[in-house]
């Protein structure tokens, strides 16, 4: 699993790194690193879950703003 583009993804939602943070369960400076590809390609499952579930949840929204005419 590439976390890094998954990360840029949900950090071009909108996010901030600080809320990344929080809604992952780790700190900013985690969340910068892993941005920048400086820490490392292995998370945790608990923190490769939260990861997943945050962008499915920035995909769905992005969805949701989508209009129809």
């Amino acid at each position: 699993m590439d976390w890094q583009k998954l990360l840029k993804e949900i950090y071009a939602s909108g996010l901030t790194q600080k809320e990344m943070a929080q809604k992952i369960g780790v700190s900013q400076p985690w969340v910068n690193a892993a941005l920048q590809g400086t820490r490392g390609k292995k998370v945790s499952f608990d923190i490769g879950v939260a990861i997943k579930s945050l962008h499915e949840a920035v995909k769905v929204k992005k969805i949701d703003q989508i209009t129809y005419k």
